[in-house]
C-alpha cells in the first residue's frame, strides 16, 4: 500500500513539474514591440513630433539635454532641448534606447511628452548624424522639410572681468618689490652721509 502511495506522488510530481514547463514556454515574453519605421512624411503633419539634428550633452536634472544644429520640424524653436531620460536605458523590453555619447551630433524624431517635454525611445527614428542612417535620415528630413532653420552656436557665458576695487591686490606686490628694491639704494646713501660727517669730524 504505500508503495503504491509513493508511485502516485512521483506521478504527480513529474506532472506538476511537466506543466510548469510547458507554461513557462507557452507564455510569450513581454517585449518591446515598434511599428516599421516611418518616412518623414509620416511626421510633416504631426505637431506633436519634432525632427531636429543636435550634439547630445551630458543629462542633468531635467533630462538629456541637446544643443540643436538644425530644426526640420516642430512647433518649438529652441536653442537647447532636454528629452526625457525615460526613454533612455539598457532596458530594450520597455522600448528604452541607448543614451547617445555626450558631444556627439544626432538626428531625431521625438515626440511631445505627457509633460509637454520631448522624448525619444527606441521605436523613434534616430541615428548618429555621421553614420549611414543618419545621414539617410537627414537627406529625406531635407527631400520633405527643406534645409530647415539653422541654428546659430549657444554663446558661451562672457568671462568675468575684475572690478576696479580688484585692481588693489594686484598692484601690492608690485609696490612691496619696488620698496626692497629701493632700501639699499636709501641705506646706502646713509652710509656714505655718516663717512661724510665723520670726515669732517676729523678735520
Amino acid at each position: 500500500m504505500c508503495k503504491l502511495i509513493s508511485q502516485a506522488a512521483v506521478l504527480s510530481l513529474a506532472s506538476f513539474l511537466a506543466l510548469g514547463i510547458l507554461v513557462a514556454t507557452t507564455v510569450p515574453a513581454v517585449a518591446c514591440s515598434c511599428i516599421e519605421a516611418q518616412p518623414m512624411a509620416a511626421y510633416a503633419g504631426d505637431p506633436d513630433q519634432a525632427v531636429f539634428t543636435g550634439v547630445v550633452l551630458a543629462p542633468d536634472g531635467r533630462g538629456v539635454p541637446v544643443r540643436v544644429t538644425r530644426w526640420f520640424h516642430g512647433s518649438s524653436r529652441d536653442a537647447i532641448v532636454w528629452l526625457s531620460a525615460d526613454g533612455f536605458g539598457l532596458d530594450g523590453a520597455s522600448c528604452r534606447t541607448t543614451l547617445p555619447p555626450a558631444g556627439t551630433e544626432w538626428i531625431f524624431v521625438a515626440y511631445r511628452t505627457e509633460t509637454g517635454g520631448l522624448g525619444v525611445n527606441l521605436c523613434t527614428p534616430h541615428a548618429a548624424a555621421s553614420g549611414a542612417a543618419g545621414q539617410a535620415m537627414f537627406a529625406d528630413a531635407v527631400a520633405t522639410f527643406g534645409q530647415g532653420l539653422v541654428m546659430d552656436p549657444v554663446s558661451e557665458p562672457p568671462p568675468t572681468t575684475p572690478a576696479a576695487s580688484d585692481g588693489l591686490p594686484l598692484a601690492l606686490p608690485l609696490l612691496i618689490v619696488s620698496g626692497l628694491a629701493v632700501l639699499p639704494i636709501i641705506a646706502g646713501l646713509a652710509i656714505v652721509r655718516r663717512r661724510g660727517r665723520d670726515r669732517l669730524d676729523q678735520v
